[in-house]
């Protein structure tokens, strides 16, 4: 036999380094349509060209048969999956899915995945609620594996999806949801304190964005008006994040790569434009003439990225600013200025949309504002329903933002005394 020669049906020859063998491999296919390889090994190709006459022979005989497959674990199966989409994920995407695989492992990974059964399912979810895990963490789990295991099923690993039977009433209710908004008299007093933070707490409590699209923006995203008295647009496309130890720059970033990264903003529908009020265009005017200034007074030191909310450090002029970071200098802030009730940045975003609600601005145009999911989800958050009026949006945005900031006026002068 000519080992050399590589036409159709003459199978494959290669040197196994762990075996210190020559390989070769035939493609086989069995008289009942099964499909497969065999293989056969030698030291040398003498010996090796008569071991694959003798497979040749055999296989025309139809007197070959296949080893079966060695089943696949749900663990190996998980792991394999959970970045194999034809289209990519976020990377936030991949961590919840990474976090629940090691979840869904811990208890039943050990299965073979085409043995995975509605009863093993039930058998998880109720040993991840023993484990103290919340509700919600184990409805989250449950998604991951129906995706994975739909995936399986169109793949065809396995040979049916046991989800296609699944209830609804089996999925754990997610925990209630407890919405805590800023009053009136709050907003005034933290705005009232006027340091270098207050003009980003300003923003997030008059567009409702996520703090990640708001510290994600750059100035080329924003499209302010000529005229004083015109409506402008922040263009949301795209949200920051710190780029963790070890994690492996992706081409599906929209930028950067080294100590942070953009990437897509929360949902599909986060993806949006939003109007903004001549006030809030004043705004971000401020926030340009101040950053120009410090720009002008760092000189070479000041790294142009083009982003609004920068840090004004000599060492980190122009660097964007995390979310990790805002947290912890709001805390700081409050502390500073002796505030004493709780506050997270996301409470920015509660207080938007309870305040556009209190307003009677209709729920699917603040839904849509804020890049929620879907109506339903603010609907079974924010409990309310509100009249179709994007204009009247903005304008309430406006409005109760010069209210807070008369309030915060009167707290400076509180402060003062």
């Amino acid at each position: 036999m000519e080992l050399e020669r590589r036409g159709k049906g003459w199978g494959q020859v290669r040197w196994v380094e762990s075996r210190g063998e020559f390989e070769y491999r035939l493609r086989v296919t069995l008289a009942n349509g099964e499909k497969g390889r065999k293989s056969v090994y030698a030291k040398n190709k003498t010996q090796l060209g008569k071991k694959a006459d003798e497979l040749k022979a055999k296989a025309a005989a139809n007197e070959l048969t296949l080893n079966p497959k060695k089943a696949q674990k749900l663990s190996e199966y998980l792991l394999g999956w959970y970045r194999s989409d034809a289209r990519p994920k976020k990377e936030s995407t991949y961590q919840v899915r990474s976090t629940n695989i090691k979840r869904i492992s811990s208890v039943m990974g050990g299965l073979d995945v085409d043995r995975v059964s509605i009863a093993h399912i039930k058998r998880c979810d109720r040993a991840l609620a023993e484990s103290g895990l919340s509700s919600s963490s184990r409805k989250q789990a449950l998604a991951v594996l129906r995706k994975a295991l739909g995936s399986a099923y169109a793949e065809g690993i396995i040979p049916s999806n046991p989800f296609q039977k699944w209830q609804r009433d089996w999925t754990p209710e997610p925990d209630e949801r407890e919405v805590r908004a800023l009053t009136m008299l709050e907003q005034a007093q933290l705005l009232g304190l006027k340091d270098g933070w207050t003009p980003l707490w300003e923003v997030q409590l008059v567009t409702g964005m996520r703090i990640g699209e708001t510290l994600g923006l750059k100035w080329s995203d924003i499209d302010l008006p000529e005229n004083e008295d015109g409506y402008g647009v922040i263009h949301i496309t795209k949200a920051i994040h710190r780029r963790r130890k070890g994690m492996a720059v992706r081409k599906e970033w929209l930028g950067h790569g080294d100590t942070f990264y953009l990437d897509k903003p929360k949902t599909s529908r986060a993806t949006r434009d939003i109007r903004i009020s001549p006030t809030v265009c004043q705004l971000f005017r401020s926030i340009k003439a101040r950053q120009d200034e410090e720009r002008a007074r760092l000189g070479g030191a000041w790294e142009d990225l083009g982003f609004v909310f920068t840090w004004h450090r000599n060492k980190r002029g122009g660097q964007p600013i995390f979310v990790d970071n805002a947290g912890r200098n709001l805390q700081r802030t409050m502390e500073v200025g002796g505030l004493t009730f709780h506050i997270g940045v996301h409470m920015f975003r509660h207080t938007f949309i309870t305040d556009q609600i209190n307003a009677g601005v209709n729920v699917g145009d603040v839904s849509k504002y804020v890049g929620h999911s879907s109506v339903a989800f603010t609907m079974d958050v924010y409990k309310s329903f509100m009249e179709d009026d994007k204009t009247a949006l903005a304008d309430t945005a406006s409005r109760l933002l010069e209210e807070v900031r008369k309030m915060a006026s009167l707290q400076e002068v509180a402060h003062a005394k």
